[in-house]
């Protein structure tokens, strides 16, 4: 058996995660998959990785030395296949554009307006989860991503297009589900998903009380937390157009009336050469707004740079 990169980046996030749960739902694999992965890489490696407690995972010392090192080779791979993409899409005028959950009407808008203006340009759509916003850029599968604010910025650009309400989710059965808006304060008692991307954002944590959130089960996906919040066990914040693209027979929308907004962007890596992305990111700017009837932040404004 080689040593595949697969391998390793699993044995990477259970190490990171310390418990076979959270890293198979990180990695969308089933638990006793994840666990025959690891059962594997210690066979070729002849050493053991892992101190076992039920599904609770501590390195051994053999594991920390071997961790750091798969972490190091696993980022020479990303760096190695985002060189070759980008000179490869250089070369075919190609550009791949990532986009999440609620971003789909933002994503089409953006490819028929290229098609239109620049026909030349072969622009492809990348549908990603929540935990794969920035990923999909630092690995070389997408040159530019729509994402929802906030993101892990480092060695990223990014040019803010839209800026939206945030909503509350509940069971149409809830007593505030007939409110047509609230405070944040009046959730506090509230449980609300767990997300594994931006928690402390999604959750507002912590509140202006003071207090912490109520945490409840977590959700990974749109159909997820729908499902969830469906069934009454607990609520979610969401962007409001989210909310819209994803209407539910038992979920009321709420608008939240004293937090802050949710910002679309659209982000791409730092070292990325501008020519194909400057036409792109006008369009961008353009569609976000008339697909979501929302005034555009200004471009000059909200383009960055942000510190490493």
């Amino acid at each position: 058996m080689d040593l595949d990169l697969r391998l390793l980046r699993s044995f990477v996030t259970m190490a990171k995660e310390g418990n076979v749960g959270r890293a198979a739902q990180r990695l969308y694999i089933s638990q006793p998959a994840l666990s025959k992965q690891l059962q594997r890489l210690e066979a070729f490696l002849d050493v053991e990785l892992f101190h076992r407690h039920h599904r609770m995972l501590r390195l051994t010392p053999a594991g920390v030395s071997f961790c750091d090192d798969a972490q190091k080779l696993l980022a020479q791979a990303a760096d190695i296949t985002v060189r070759a993409r980008n000179t490869a899409r250089a070369d075919a005028s190609q550009v791949t554009v990532a986009f999440v959950a609620g971003l789909v009407g933002i994503a089409s808008a953006l490819l028929q307006a290229a098609q239109r203006q620049q026909p030349a340009l072969d622009v492809r759509l990348l549908r990603v989860e929540w935990t794969d916003q920035t990923d999909c850029l630092r690995n070389g599968r997408a040159d530019l991503a729509l994402v929802r604010l906030p993101i892990d910025e480092r060695n990223l650009e990014r040019q803010v297009l839209i800026s939206e309400p945030r909503v509350a989710g509940l069971a149409n059965t809830h007593p505030l589900a007939a409110r047509t808006a609230l405070s944040i304060c009046e959730l506090d008692a509230e449980p609300i998903i767990r997300t594994s991307n931006q928690q402390d954002y999604w959750t507002v944590n912590p509140r202006p009380s003071g207090k912490s959130p109520i945490l409840g089960p977590l959700a990974n996906t749109v159909e997820e937390m729908l499902a969830v919040v469906a069934s009454g066990r607990c609520m979610c914040i969401t962007a409001q157009s989210l909310a819209q693209a994803n209407s539910h027979p038992g979920i009321a929308w709420v608008p939240i009336t004293d937090i802050s907004p949710s910002s679309v962007a659209l982000t791409w890596l730092a070292q990325t050469p501008p020519a194909q992305l400057r036409h792109l990111a006008g369009l961008a700017h353009r569609t976000a707004a008339a697909v979501t009837s929302e005034t555009p932040a200004p471009p000059t404004e909200s383009t960055r740079r942000p510190h490493p």
